[in-house]
């Protein structure tokens, strides 16, 4: 029994080292893929989905693993099926109303405010499918492990590590390549000089060492970004004006009234 126990921690502590080590490489690679702007955006959508996780699947697998465990202890081996097909159920149920909850509350989430960035949705739509699979895999694992059988516990934490990064890496790739982004910040996009949508005039050239220049403004002024999605602009007497930022992108501002701003030159 003791052996029985140690070999199986042995077993769980290996993969797990596994499992961070291929987590490591993969914040790695998809860093350099979306750089620290896109991977901002991933991380707002990440709590939304461990807390769903954990509503959807907290604490179940381990009272399936000790509920098993304890029925066939007793060699009731229908008994221990029962445990795993209520589980099943249970779990199934409540892992597809969670993903249902985090699709469909997305929008939901923006518009409130309670996610300041909008290009948030798309990371809470894309991880709300993996709420209701994490859920239901939970569901076997437990049951396995209720036999003291640890290997596929850990064969299946692995596997579903190595998915998670395939299907991340590749989702990153795809959409820089759709999208036409790149790993530039929000501040290096802003560098260039800029005109209003629907004219031929330079309205604003913003330099990268945090300087501007303005038209039919006196002197050079300070620019910075605050809160991640306003750009301020200090002015050569120490007057300040605010623009909020819905997107931005190589050649395009986006404000929040919906104006645009183009690039017409890079400095």
């Amino acid at each position: 029994m003791a052996s029985g126990f140690l070999k199986g921690t042995l077993i769980l502590t290996i993969a797990g080292f596994v499992v961070k080590a291929i987590g490591s490489i993969n914040w790695i690679l998809l860093s350099r893929i979306l750089g620290g702007e896109g991977i901002g955006i991933y991380q707002m959508a990440f709590p939304i989905y461990l807390l769903l996780l954990q509503i959807s699947s907290a604490g179940v697998p381990i009272a399936i693993s000790i509920l098993t465990a304890e029925r066939l202890a007793l060699h009731d081996f229908g008994g221990a099926k029962r445990v795993f097909n209520i589980s099943f159920t249970m779990l199934t149920i409540t892992g597809f109303i969670a993903s249902l909850a985090m699709y469909f509350g997305a929008d939901w989430l923006i518009s409130s405010g309670l996610i300041a960035e909008s290009r948030a949705y798309y990371s809470i739509i894309a991880l709300a499918p993996a709420v209701f699979f994490v859920t239901w895999i939970s569901c076997f694992r437990g049951y396995i492990q209720g036999y003291e059988m640890m290997t596929p516990t850990a064969i299946s934490q692995i596997v579903e590590q190595l998915l998670r990064v395939i299907v991340m890496l590749g989702a990153a790739i795809i959409s820089v390549v759709m999208c036409g982004c790149s790993s530039a910040t929000t501040e290096e996009k802003l560098v260039g000089a800029w005109k209003k949508e629907n004219s031929s005039e330079t309205f604003l050239t913003i330099y990268d060492d945090g300087t501007y220049e303005q038209a039919h403004a006196y002197g050079t002024g300070r620019w910075t970004i605050v809160n991640g999605n306003v750009l301020k602009l200090t002015d050569f007497y120490g007057s300040s004006d605010t623009y909020e930022l819905a997107e931005v992108s190589n050649d395009t501002i986006v404000l929040k009234n919906g104006r645009k701003w183009l690039k017409i030159g890079n400095i």
